[in-house]
Protein backbone atom coordinates (compact mmCIF):
# COMPACT_ATOMS: atom_id res chain seq x y z
CA UNK A 1 0.00 0.00 0.00
CA UNK A 2 1.92 3.18 -1.57
CA UNK A 3 -0.65 5.20 0.96
CA UNK A 4 2.19 4.52 3.87
CA UNK A 5 4.89 6.12 2.50
CA UNK A 6 5.26 10.20 2.63
CA UNK A 7 4.75 11.79 -0.78
CA UNK A 8 8.44 11.68 -2.88
CA UNK A 9 9.39 8.05 -1.31
CA UNK A 10 11.09 6.15 -3.99
CA UNK A 11 9.72 2.39 -3.25
CA UNK A 12 11.96 0.37 -5.28
CA UNK A 13 15.24 2.00 -3.22
CA UNK A 14 13.29 1.04 0.26
CA UNK A 15 13.43 -2.62 -1.39
CA UNK A 16 16.90 -2.46 -2.44
CA UNK A 17 17.73 -1.72 1.42
CA UNK A 18 16.32 -4.32 2.34
CA UNK A 19 18.32 -6.63 0.24
CA UNK A 20 21.84 -5.45 0.61
CA UNK A 21 21.02 -5.58 4.43
CA UNK A 22 20.51 -9.45 3.85
CA UNK A 23 23.42 -10.34 1.87
CA UNK A 24 25.76 -8.70 5.25
CA UNK A 25 23.97 -11.25 7.29
CA UNK A 26 26.96 -13.38 8.28
CA UNK A 27 26.01 -15.17 11.47
CA UNK A 28 23.40 -16.42 13.18
CA UNK A 29 22.78 -17.04 16.78
CA UNK A 30 20.61 -19.27 18.46
CA UNK A 31 18.77 -19.34 20.92
CA UNK A 32 18.01 -15.41 21.65
CA UNK A 33 17.21 -15.17 24.80
CA UNK A 34 19.80 -18.07 25.79
CA UNK A 35 20.24 -19.36 29.18
CA UNK A 36 23.18 -22.57 28.86
CA UNK A 37 25.02 -22.64 25.59
CA UNK A 38 24.65 -20.16 22.37
CA UNK A 39 24.83 -22.18 19.04
CA UNK A 40 26.36 -20.03 16.00
CA UNK A 41 26.44 -20.62 12.44
CA UNK A 42 28.89 -18.32 10.26
CA UNK A 43 28.02 -17.86 6.82
CA UNK A 44 30.97 -16.08 5.42
CA UNK A 45 34.77 -17.55 6.49
CA UNK A 46 35.25 -15.48 9.75
CA UNK A 47 38.46 -14.50 11.15
CA UNK A 48 37.63 -14.27 15.02
CA UNK A 49 34.37 -14.09 17.11
CA UNK A 50 33.87 -12.44 20.59
CA UNK A 51 31.55 -12.24 23.35
CA UNK A 52 31.60 -9.18 25.25
CA UNK A 53 29.15 -7.68 27.93
CA UNK A 54 27.63 -4.56 28.50
CA UNK A 55 30.48 -2.96 29.93
CA UNK A 56 32.47 -4.05 27.29
CA UNK A 57 34.42 -6.62 28.64
CA UNK A 58 35.58 -9.69 26.58
CA UNK A 59 33.63 -13.03 28.08
CA UNK A 60 34.65 -15.25 25.08
CA UNK A 61 36.87 -14.99 22.19
CA UNK A 62 37.98 -17.48 19.61
CA UNK A 63 40.24 -17.13 16.37
CA UNK A 64 41.19 -18.95 13.47
CA UNK A 65 37.44 -20.47 13.25
CA UNK A 66 37.40 -23.03 10.89
CA UNK A 67 33.87 -24.78 11.21
CA UNK A 68 30.53 -23.06 10.13
CA UNK A 69 28.78 -24.48 13.28
CA UNK A 70 29.75 -23.91 16.90
CA UNK A 71 28.68 -24.03 20.57
CA UNK A 72 29.82 -21.73 23.50
CA UNK A 73 28.80 -22.83 26.61
CA UNK A 74 27.51 -19.72 28.56
CA UNK A 75 26.60 -21.71 31.59
CA UNK A 76 28.62 -19.29 33.66
CA UNK A 77 27.13 -16.17 32.07
CA UNK A 78 25.60 -13.59 34.20
CA UNK A 79 21.79 -12.97 33.24
CA UNK A 80 21.99 -9.53 31.07
CA UNK A 81 22.92 -7.99 27.60
CA UNK A 82 25.68 -9.32 25.81
CA UNK A 83 27.50 -8.50 22.18
CA UNK A 84 28.63 -11.02 19.53
CA UNK A 85 30.84 -9.84 16.62
CA UNK A 86 32.14 -11.65 14.18
CA UNK A 87 35.28 -10.59 11.82
CA UNK A 88 35.11 -11.39 8.16
CA UNK A 89 36.89 -10.52 5.14
CA UNK A 90 33.74 -7.89 4.99
CA UNK A 91 34.08 -6.38 8.04
CA UNK A 92 33.14 -6.80 11.71
CA UNK A 93 29.07 -7.56 12.40
CA UNK A 94 27.75 -7.52 16.02
CA UNK A 95 24.39 -8.63 17.45
CA UNK A 96 22.99 -8.39 20.68
CA UNK A 97 21.56 -11.41 22.45
CA UNK A 98 19.95 -11.74 26.22
CA UNK A 99 21.17 -14.68 28.94
CA UNK A 100 18.06 -14.96 31.21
Amino acid sequence: NFAQYPAGVDCNNLLEIKENSLLENNFQVLPNPFSNRIEIEVFQEAKSLKVTNSLGQIIFEKKKITEKKFEVNSLDFPEGIYFISVETESGIQSKKIIKE
